[in-house]
């Protein structure tokens, strides 16, 4: 079965820390065809040290592609962070206001009030995570990417479908140029024939003698039958039609198999199967091949459009 590197979950729960308390928080994941494995992290400062650890967890689960993980909290930190004032900042705002007073003789004095709406006069001191809380965060984060799993699967089996139905097609096309292909080889050895009797009808057939004696003209109808053999045998595609056979033979079992990274053996696969029909477009200029040959390179393109994205 093939298996999507596209897939997206996003969740929006509540997860009860035992140290924290209930945070309400959304966890978002998507991920992308990519050659490699590469994740984007966006989670807030207080479990940016998880960065690691989940990092590791999805290239487990993902193993390739681009992946994006955003994890926010609903409504704020909550219970992951305490205010504080920031008393050297205030100390210096009220030393400040009294040495100015005392500089200008100025009456007043700072209240409550006017000292909260300064700037950086409290700090947020975010609580350190329990063991205990990292794994109830992680145990969420499962979800999600059990569901993401999930959805690659889904879009894997839609893919399948697209390319069963793909090589079927291009199996259809390579029939219709073997058959087209022994016919252009029947028609040009009957013409071979045809010719070798029309000269020796002709009485032109070139005697042995004639053979030896020098000749101001060397081209001769042995040279034409020569010319024509070898124009056949350049137009032989059989080893490509049997290489083409082949290699779409092997697209079922590799289908079957339980093992991952289908992608890449797939796209070499295809590159191979490109190769071989434009040979047989090069060496046998038939208008029935050639046309066969471009719907083969049509659906191959639409494969090569799709096995970017499996894994």
């Amino acid at each position: 079965m093939l298996i999507s590197m596209t897939g997206y979950c996003s969740k929006n729960q509540k997860i009860s820390f035992p140290h924290a308390g209930d945070v309400h928080l959304t966890i978002e994941l998507k991920t992308l065809n990519g050659r490699f494995f590469e994740v984007v992290n966006k989670l807030p400062s207080c479990l940016s040290h998880l960065e690691i650890v989940s990092n590791a967890l999805l290239q487990e689960k993902l193993i390739r592609g681009r992946v994006y993980l955003n994890i926010r909290f609903v409504g704020g930190a909550g219970k992951l962070a305490q205010i504080s004032p920031s008393w050297p900042i205030i100390e210096q705002y009220v030393q400040a206001a009294k040495a100015i007073q005392a500089q200008y003789k100025l009456p007043g004095e700072l209240n409550i009030t006017e000292i909260m709406g300064m700037p950086e006069v409290f700090e947020s001191i975010e609580s350190p995570l329990t063991p205990d809380d990292e794994q109830a965060l992680l145990a969420a984060l499962h979800e999600v990417l059990d569901a993401v799993v999930k959805t690659r699967h889904e879009e894997g089996i839609r893919l399948e479908k697209d390319f069963t139905a793909i090589f079927t097609r291009c199996a259809d096309k390579l029939a219709h140029i073997k058959t087209a292909f022994a016919q252009e080889v029947a028609n040009a050895k009957e013409k071979i024939r045809e010719f070798v009797a029309t000269q020796a009808a002709a009485g032109e057939t070139t005697s042995s003698s004639e053979a030896n004696a020098p000749q101001h003209n060397n081209y001769t109808p042995h040279n034409q039958v020569d010319e024509m053999q070898i124009a056949l045998r350049k137009m032989d595609i059989h080893e490509e039609i049997i290489r083409f056979a082949s290699h779409i033979e092997s697209v079922k079992p590799l289908l079957d198999k339980t093992a991952l990274e289908k992608g890449k053996r797939l796209d070499f696969i295809l590159q191979e199967l490109l190769r071989e029909t434009n040979t047989m477009m090069a060496k046998c200029p038939s208008y029935d091949i050639s046309s066969a040959c471009i719907d083969i390179k049509v659906e191959l393109e639409k494969a090569r459009e799709q096995v970017q994205n499996i894994l």
